[in-house]
């Protein structure tokens, strides 16, 4: 497989997860937890450790806007 054939496949599989009710109201609970609020803490490794909770939800949403837009 090629790596382009490997992201398609893997932004297929993201869509068809998170493409049902379960897996929107899924989404949704997790922008709600850990995206829609404010990663800032005054202790650094706090901060951090939410950067990386939020990154994760966001890579979610970014694979799942390219496969609606293509």
């Amino acid at each position: 497989m090629t790596y382009e054939s490997d992201i398609k496949s893997l932004k297929r599989a993201y869509f068809e997860v998170f493409n049902t009710i379960h897996g929107e109201k899924v989404l949704d609970d997790l922008k709600s937890a850990y995206f829609n609020t404010d990663s800032f803490n005054e202790n650094p490794h706090k901060t951090a450790y939410q950067c990386g909770q939020r990154s994760v939800v966001l890579r979610i949403i970014n694979l799942l806007s390219e496969k609606k837009g293509g």
